[in-house]
């Protein structure tokens, strides 16, 4: 295809998820971000988000994600380039790159690429001056011109190199091992250097990354919206499988009585916009946001308690509190899509809205719950990453985000990562350490480190972490919803599919207000608002059981549960 020049690209970066999949593709020490070559997918990447990082924390993890998509597009809008198209249902996120293998500190690491038939790769040197990595590739497979892309990574850093037809020595000088990270020297003497290969050549890498980011386009709220979140939900119909029907447009907001709606009702929240979209391609989730509905227990006005951050279309941060006719506008020029999920009527009957409101109250101003929002998603080492990502991708990526900004790592995935190798955040373990001693101590893998259950009794330095669905999750477990097993279900494992796929909600052509009958006849649930039905898979049908969602593989198209039941 042709890659024309695209237009102004914003983003409401729904998740921090795009921080994760996009540095797959970089990471170098900071230190050395002014020497990497401008042309360079790693320079590309990492010198923007460097810039983008300028204003945090003062901005939030939205903004900052928000700032670097921006400056990302000024820098890739002018790529015009005739490719073929990655092995992958669109060119979206084709960029990222597929772990070969493991090149070993004393040893050699071979493997058969796309112009070569034998390539190999070797460490020289001692461990104080283990500079060069020398690659040899013979064998050569096409007389047409042809070039391997590779990057080479540690937990400290990373290298890319090219590998053309007519050119196949490659000796790579490795900046990256410079250990100025605690434990990094003893992570390399672990484990070597990862190689990975991106699936085309660099002109194929960076349309792939213009392809990408334009799914980002028209996230803020003063754009024209229709148009262009069919672009991101052409993505999910060919990544996931997953359809949308448009609503009439006399129905984009059911006039339903607030003063019918009971406490406990669920509102289950799609927009498609381009994180929205990765996040619910990762986990399988038609919807990408979940608040509750609440009715004052002194003024019986409905309230809406949700957990969320300040992004482009939405101003409020943190886990806050708003009135029904103060929400519903901004939900309105936020373009949302709602389901209501009222309770089911027995489940209704024992929801102890007192017990609720007194987890809601002093949860108000806790900040979003950044430091377990990958864990509801990573429940075992492989089965819930989308091809090509690997554990040894997500290594890197998260070496290489500590690298750029620890202080947002430390608040992402580091204190996390202390609890699951030491039980507190307060041991303050760098990365590398915590990789190290999860491998040395515990005899555990880096998929199995981040595979353990994240634990609800878990207070992490800012108090109790919550991302929306388990706030929602931790509403009814307080209300007595799950019944005497609440005990033994920790709510911040939960996904949004995870949390509406509890067999607690009541699904129901006929039970619906009459207003919502009319604008959508054949739903199951009221349709509040929105252009789009959003369709629930699998929505109230897994009964709630001890340790549910904790140990879960389900992967894209068809998300199908491992183990059956999970």
């Amino acid at each position: 295809g042709h890659i024309e020049s695209i237009g102004p690209v914003t983003n409401n970066m729904q998740t921090v998820l795009v921080f994760l999949l996009v540095l797959v593709t970089s990471g170098v020490h900071s230190s050395t971000l002014n020497d990497i070559p401008n042309e360079s997918v790693m320079g590309l990447l990492m010198k923007s988000l460097k810039q983008a990082l300028s204003d945090y924390p003062k901005d939030s993890p939205f903004q900052v994600a928000d700032k670097w998509t921006k400056i990302l597009h000024k820098r890739v809008h002018h790529v015009k380039k005739t490719i073929d198209p990655p092995p992958l249902p669109g060119k979206q996120w084709g960029f990222m790159p597929t772990y070969l293998g493991t090149v070993p500190r004393h040893g050699q690491f071979s493997w058969a690429s796309d112009c070569y038939s034998n390539n190999t790769a070797k460490i020289r040197g001692s461990l104080l001056d283990e500079r060069t990595v020398d690659v040899v590739s013979t064998g050569r497979k096409s007389t047409n011109k042809c070039e391997d892309y590779y990057m080479f990574g540690t937990i400290d850093g990373f290298a890319e190199i090219k590998v053309p037809a007519d050119d196949a020595t490659k000796h790579w000088n490795a900046p990256l091992l410079s250990f100025k990270e605690k434990g990094g020297k003893e992570w390399y003497e672990r484990v070597g250097i990862y190689l990975f290969k991106f699936r085309g050549n660099w002109e194929q890498t960076i349309a792939d990354i213009v392809a990408t980011v334009e799914l980002f386009e028209g996230d803020e709220v003063d754009t024209e919206p229709l148009r262009e979140q069919e672009y991101v939900l052409n993505f999910l119909k060919n990544y996931s499988e997953m359809d949308w029907v448009r609503r009439d447009p006399a129905h984009y907001l059911v006039n339903i009585d607030p003063k019918t709606i009971k406490s406990g009702t669920a509102m289950a929240i799609m927009r498609p916009d381009g994180l929205g979209a990765i996040q619910m391609w990762a986990t399988g989730a038609h919807t990408m946001h979940f608040t509750m509905l609440m009715r004052g227990l002194e003024d019986d006005e409905l309230y809406i308690v949700e957990s969320t951050d300040t992004t482009p279309y939405w101003p409020i941060p943190n886990i806050q509190m708003n009135r029904w006719d103060k929400w519903i506008p901004l939900a309105l020029k936020a373009n949302y899509s709602i389901n209501l999920l009222p309770l089911k009527p027995e489940l209704q009957k024992v929801f102890n809205a007192t017990r609720a409101w007194e987890f809601i109250k002093p949860s108000i101003g806790l900040p979003y719950g950044y430091h377990n929002f990958l864990f509801g998603w990573l429940d075992t080492p492989t089965g819930n990453l989308p091809a090509p990502l690997s554990p040894q991708n997500f290594e890197m990526i998260f070496g290489a985000l500590n690298l750029v900004d620890h202080k947002f790592a430390h608040r992402l995935f580091i204190e996390a990562f202390n609890f699951r190798v030491s039980g507190t955040w307060r041991t303050n373990y760098t990365l590398a350490e915590c990789i190290n001693k999860a491998a040395v101590e515990k005899g555990l893998t880096f998929g199995e480190l981040y595979s353990i259950p994240e634990l609800s009794k878990w207070v992490y330095n800012d108090g109790p972490s919550m991302v929306c669905d388990v706030f929602d999750c931790g509403i009814y477990n307080a209300g007595g919803v799950f019944g005497a097993i609440g005990k033994d279900i920790n709510c911040v494992e939960f996904s949004n599919r995870d949390f509406y796929q509890l067999d607690v909600f009541e699904i129901s052509v006929e039970n619906r207000p009459e207003v919502c009958k009319q604008a959508d006849p054949t739903l199951p649930y009221c349709a509040l608002m929105g252009p789009w039905q959003v369709d629930l898979p699998g929505v109230s049908t897994i009964k709630p059981y001890a340790r549910m969602d904790e140990h879960c593989a389900a992967l894209p198209p068809k998300y199908n549960n491992h183990p059956p039941g999970c």
